[in-house]
This record gives C-alpha cells, sequence and structure tokens, in this order.
C-alpha cells in the first residue's frame, strides 16, 4: 500500500505523494495501523527542507496525532521535537518516545543534545550499558565530550565508530585524529612512534588538506614535547599562511561539531615556546594563531581576537612578503575595531597587488558601511594623490574600478559633490564611462556648475538605458538652467511620459509653462520690431541711403524695355530691404542688379563671347558668351573693355561672392557674411556701378 507512496517521496514527487496520503487516511477500510503510518508521513513530508511547499504547522499536527495514536512512529518524536519552539515540551516528548522506544539510537542522539550535563552523562552510561552503536549518537558523543574537554574519553567512542562503520578516507581520517588528540591531550600513555606513525598516515592520505592542517599542528606538538625541534620545523615549514587553520564547525565538511580552540592555544602556547629565538617562525606562528582566532568571525561573526591581535598581525604583514589571505583578514579586523582609515591602506595596497582577487571575504563596499564623512575626504585626497602619481591605473583592474565607485557613491550619498569632481577631474573619461556610478558622477557635475561634463555623460548613460526618467528629468533641468527650453521640454515631456510622478509632473508643468511665455514674449519683440523697422521705410532715410531721383533716372538710360521695368523694381525693393534690415535680400539683390547691368552694357557694344586667359591666373584660352559668365567674370571683361574703372573693378571684388548667400548650404561654406554691414558695402557698389555704366 505504501511502497508506491515511500517511491514518491524518493523521487522528491511530495505534492503527489501527500495527496495520496490525503485520500489513504479518510478511507474506512484502512486499518488504525496504516493511518497512524500515513500521518507521520505527511508530517514527514511538510517537515523537509527540500519540499517547497512544506508546512511546519501541519507537520507539527500530523506527527503528533501519529505520537497520540496507538501506532506511534519513534521518527515522529524526534521530527517533532526539531520543530517544537518551546525546548521543554520537545524534551518532554523526546523522553516520552524513549520510554516507549527503548534503547531508540535516534530519540537518543536528539535528546542527548537537549538536556544539561548531568543528564548526557545518564544517557552516555545507558549508552555503554545497553552497547548501543548508532554512527550518529556516537558522533554526537564524542562532540559532547570533546567540547567538555574530556579527551580522555574521546578514544573509546571514535574507536567504535572506526571499527564498526564503513567510512570514507576523510571520515577515518578524522577519527584516527580525534584518537591522536584524545592521547595527547587525555593523559593517556602511549607509545611516540605509534603516535608519529599515525600521524603521519593521517597527512599522507589527507591530500586536499580537508583537516585544516591539525594533523600538522598535531605532528610538531608531539615533535616539539618529545625535543625534536628539527623535526617540528619540517611540518611547521608546510603550514601555509591561507587561512586554513580552523575548528571543525562551520559546516564545511563538519562530521562532529567542535571547537579546538582549548588545545590548539595549548599547541600554539608550546610552539611560541620554542620558537622564542627564531624571530620568522615566531611571527610565522604568531600569523597563524590569529588567522586562526579571526577565522570565526567570517562564518558566525564571533571576534576571539583582541586589538593586540590585529596589531600583531599588521606588523607580520608590514615585514614580510605580500600574503592575500593575511591582508583580507586584516582588512576585516579594522573594519571591526572601526579603524577605517587603517582598514582603507590595507584594502588599496590588496587592490593594487591583486588584479583578481579569489577571497569570498573580502567586499570593497564593507569599508564604508559606517564611514564617517571626514575618513571619507581623507580617504578621497589619497586615492586623488595616487592617481596623480600614477600609482593607480584604472585600466582593466576591475577591483580598482569598483573601489572607485562605492568611493564616488559614498561621497555623493554624502552630498560632497565637490569631492566627486576632484577625484573624478583626475580620472580619463573615457574610463570614467565605464565606471557603473555615471549618474551619481554626472549629478555632481551639474551641482558643481559643470553642466556640459554633465550633459555629455547623462548622454552616455541614455546610450545604454534610454528609458532612464531620471536621467531625462535631469538632462531637462540642465537644459532649462542653459535657457534652451525647447530641449528641456522634449527631455521631460519623455521622462513624464515613462513615469509620471510628483517630480517630473511639476517639471513638466513648469518648463511647459516657460516655453508658452517665451512664445508670447518673443511674438511680442516681432511685433515691436516689425513696427521699428517699418518706421526706418520713409522718403527722408531712402534719400538718405542714396535711392533719390538721380539713381532712379539712372535707370531710364536702359534701351532694353523689359529689363529696364525688372531693374527699376529690384531697385526699389533693394533699397527697402536695406532700410528695413532685411540683410540677405540686400546683398542677393545687389549683386543680380550689377551682374544683369554687366551682361547689358557689354552685349550693348556688341560683344556676345570674350576669351578669360588672365582671369585668376588662367593662362589658356577660354572663350565664354557673355550670358553665361558669372560676376567675377564679368567684372573682368568689362575692366578689360575700359566699360568699368580700374576703382570700381577693385571695389566691386567683394561682390563676387554673393551668390554664396542665396542657398544655406554655400552659406555655410562661403566668405561672405550676411551682416548689416555687408550689405550697405553691397548697396553702396551697386550705386558706384550703375553712375559708372549709366
Amino acid at each position: 500500500m505504501f511502497k508506491e507512496i515511500e517511491e514518491k517521496i524518493k523521487e522528491e514527487k511530495y505534492q503527489s505523494a501527500e495527496e495520496q496520503l490525503d485520500k489513504l487516511i479518510i478511507n474506512e477500510k484502512i486499518s488504525e495501523k496504516e493511518q497512524a503510518y500515513a500521518l507521520y508521513l505527511i508530517g514527514y513530508i511538510n517537515s523537509l527542507w527540500l519540499n517547497r511547499t512544506r508546512n511546519e504547522t501541519k507537520a507539527r499536527s500530523y506527527l503528533l496525532w501519529n505520537i497520540k495514536s496507538e501506532y506511534p512512529n519513534p521518527n515522529s518524536y524526534t521530527l517533532y521535537a526539531k520543530l517544537e519552539k518551546d525546548e521543554t515540551i520537545a524534551i518532554n516528548y523526546l523522553k516520552d518516545g524513549l520510554n516507549k522506544f527503548k534503547g531508540n539510537p535516534q530519540i537518543i542522539t536528539e535528546l542527548i543534545g537537549r538536556v544539561d550535563n548531568s543528564e548526557k552523562e545518564f544517557y552516555i552510561k545507558q549508552i555503554d550499558n545497553e552497547n548501543i552503536v548508532n554512527y550518529d549518537l556516537l558522533v554526537r558523543v564524542l562532540e559532547i565530550l570533546i567540547n567538555r574537554n574530556e579527551w580522555h574519553r574521546v578514544r573509546k567512542y571514535a574507536e567504535l565508530v572506526i571499527n564498526n562503520f564503513e567510512l570514507s578516507i576523510y571520515q577515518k581520517n578524522f577519527f584516527e585524529l580525534l584518537i591522536t588528540y584524545s592521547y595527547l591531550f587525555g593523559n593517556e600513555k602511549y607509545e611516540f612512534e605509534f603516535l608519529i606513525n599515525k600521524l603521519e598516515n593521517i597527512i599522507k592520505t589527507d591530500l586536499d588538506n580537508q583537516l585544516r592542517y591539525s594533523p600538522y599542528l598535531a605532528m610538531i606538538y608531539t615533535y616539539v614535547i618529545a625535543g625534536e625541534l628539527k623535526k617540528a620545523n619540517l611540518y611547521f615549514d608546510k603550514i601555509s599562511l591561507n587561512n586554513s587553520i580552523n575548528d571543525f564547525n562551520d559546516g564545511l565538511n563538519t562530521i562532529v561539531d567542535i571547537d579546538l580552540f582549548y588545545i590548539y592555544k595549548k599547541i600554539f602556547d608550546e610552539i611560541f615556546k620554542v620558537y622564542k629565538t627564531d624571530i620568522y617562525r615566531k611571527n610565522k606562528a604568531k600569523a597563524l594563531y590569529i588567522l586562526y582566532l579571526y577565522k570565526p568571525s567570517e562564518f558566525f561573526s564571533i571576534y576571539r581576537y583582541s586589538k593586540k591581535d590585529m596589531e600583531t598581525l599588521e606588523k607580520y604583514f608590514n615585514n614580510y612578503e605580500f600574503n592575500i589571505e593575511v591582508a583580507v583578514a586584516l582588512y576585516r579586523m579594522k573594519l571591526h575595531f572601526n579603524t577605517n582609515i587603517g582598514a582603507y591602506e590595507i584594502l588599496i595596497k590588496i587592490l593594487l597587488k591583486e588584479n583578481k582577487i579569489e577571497n569570498d571575504f573580502l567586499e570593497i563596499c564593507d569599508l564604508f558601511e559606517n564611514i564617517s564623512s571626514e575618513d571619507l575626504v581623507i580617504i578621497n585626497n589619497n586615492v586623488i594623490d595616487l592617481l596623480k602619481s600614477r600609482e593607480i591605473i584604472l585600466e582593466y583592474n576591475k577591483n580598482l574600478q569598483k573601489f572607485i565607485d562605492e568611493l564616488i557613491c559614498n561621497l555623493y550619498q554624502f552630498k560632497l559633490y565637490d569631492r566627486v569632481i576632484r577625484l573624478c577631474n583626475n580620472i580619463d573619461e573615457r574610463i570614467l564611462r565605464d565606471l557603473e556610478r555615471n549618474f551619481e558622477i554626472a549629478y555632481s557635475y551639474a551641482e558643481m556648475d559643470e553642466k556640459e561634463k554633465a550633459l555629455r555623460l547623462y548622454e552616455h548613460i541614455l546610450l545604454k538605458e534610454p528609458n532612464n526618467s531620471s536621467v531625462l528629468n535631469n538632462i531637462s533641468i540642465i537644459y532649462e538652467e542653459l535657457g534652451y527650453l525647447e530641449e528641456a521640454f522634449k527631455h521631460i515631456k519623455k521622462a513624464n511620459e515613462i513615469e509620471k510622478d510628483d517630480i517630473h509632473t511639476n517639471n513638466y508643468d513648469r518648463i511647459n509653462k516657460k516655453l508658452e511665455n517665451k512664445a508670447i514674449i518673443e511674438k511680442s519683440n516681432e511685433n515691436k520690431k516689425i513696427q521699428d523697422v517699418c518706421k526706418n521705410l520713409s522718403s527722408e532715410n531712402l534719400e538718405n541711403i542714396g535711392y533719390n531721383i538721380i539713381l532712379q533716372k539712372k535707370l531710364n538710360n536702359i534701351t532694353d524695355e523689359e529689363l529696364k521695368k525688372i531693374l527699376i523694381r529690384d531697385l526699389k525693393e533693394c533699397a527697402y530691404s536695406v532700410l528695413l534690415g532685411q540683410n540677405k535680400s540686400a546683398i542677393i539683390l545687389s549683386g543680380s542688379i550689377i551682374e544683369a547691368l554687366l551682361i547689358y552694357k557689354i552685349k550693348n557694344i556688341g560683344i556676345e563671347e570674350y576669351d578669360l586667359i588672365g582671369l585668376r591666373n588662367r593662362k589658356s584660352k577660354c572663350i565664354k558668351t557673355i550670358d553665361k559668365m558669372i560676376l567675377d567674370e564679368l567684372l573682368y571683361v568689362a575692366n578689360k573693355l575700359k566699360i568699368l574703372s580700374d576703382t570700381n573693378y577693385y571695389l566691386s571684388h567683394f561682390s563676387r561672392e554673393y551668390r554664396n548667400v542665396i542657398h544655406p548650404n554655400k552659406e555655410i561654406r562661403g566668405k561672405m557674411e550676411i551682416s548689416a554691414e555687408n550689405a550697405s558695402l553691397m548697396w553702396k557698389i551697386l550705386k558706384e556701378i550703375i553712375f559708372e555704366l549709366l
């Protein structure tokens, strides 16, 4: 009946198994014993960590129903105790279970870990008396004895495990190590060679150092107390300063959850004594021991080290070859004692030394967790000095870039925008753009009125994040402050469409209102300008610029009536343009009238074509019809034919560029600027040519 359900549980098909069990417990045909087992299984399924839909309340209820049934399962007691928050209730049920299931190792294992020392001893004696041999139970007993420093009792239970269970190499080595410590610290008699051989075998087979140099320490201690220092040195010198010496209670391949502080202190005390005059080994031993004291702080925030330990480790760090593990430990110690500047000094050495850092406990952001603005400024000034001296090179060093990002972020949070700018002004803009804190940098530039740099960085952010409403909003504010309201409105409009909040809406309304006001003012100004210009257009002002009856009558000398009519019209319009400030029109009309007059005058004396040799240093013949010549060529011909005096010819050189203002693209490339001054000059040239030609 339960075989299929148990198979589903093994396959982690918990929901399907529970659905079957739910149907089963309401089936009247099943026996009371079967119903009790179904209740246990439902409780078991809902207590499993692997079950994502686990329900601890449901697990407690079903396990309790099983316990109170006529057919309780012994596992129900241990599972229920693990779920019960009230320790007294948990112990009561475990004891009740042990009464019903005498000598059950699972229940004793759970119970012995919860009761006080006197009761622990009672159950240990029960294990001995009833000869209960269970792996988990024996491991729990070893844990209790070791943490009480009762090493003289450890060997017995370690040997029971070795002799009764199939173990991996690591497990066997672990229990063999406990036996050696039992001899060394349990006041048991032992043969020196026996212990040395046992430790040599452990070291030989512990290929990956899973025992964390513990057998090396045991070997060193054994040789030291035997007075064989040279052999102790061999093993001591093999221990690496890689922060590997540790207790066996961090969950990494933990077999027995034990703290070795008591025996490691004894071992290192002996090492310190024998290396009193051996400066290098003495300092290395101190560093190893301090790293051991430091280790629990990484996992459990247990701080066994003191400030004096930190200072000792720093001396080692400063006097010997750089060691990343020592550096990281020292960094975290300084953070623990709130010496942020000291922590920074260690961190920057790490970052300068190591481009790729493989250490899970080096967090750059930790430096800034509780930092003051004063310390932040000191660090920032030092970083700037290092950038200036090229000791810090950010290119290709991602860790240094991450540090700079964190520094900028914290300066920004303290609103130290001027400090952000001082830092960033010493970093190449190309590298700045690769940093993560471009927004904070751009914001700081804007705050310090370096708007051009701010805009460049904001625009760079938009390339990667085109819908970043905060960036769009900030760009609009900069454009607004610079007076570019149209650009400002374009960006705030998009920001408001992406994320309509109070800030964006208020900015949108304000800029929109400014644009409306600007349009009203511009319209008013344009009307005023028109009125002012119209005032200039008077008979008196026309006379003043030379548009008088004498000039107009000169055009009557043109015999081509159609041409005369057009030029009278254009001359009048040109004069009006000069007075009205229509400079482009005045320049173009002046040039076109001069062209027309020159063509008329040259053709009027019977010349239809002319050789342009000599013009612009031309050395070969170039015969061209008069109608197809440009102003420059017409002026040349007229001068050669003595139609145009040398004075007016050279004066007219300025007018040759007039065609370049006709088209905008030519105007950009051309030499003639559209201005009132140039319009007046063209008008003057036109008058001179009219009087000479006609």
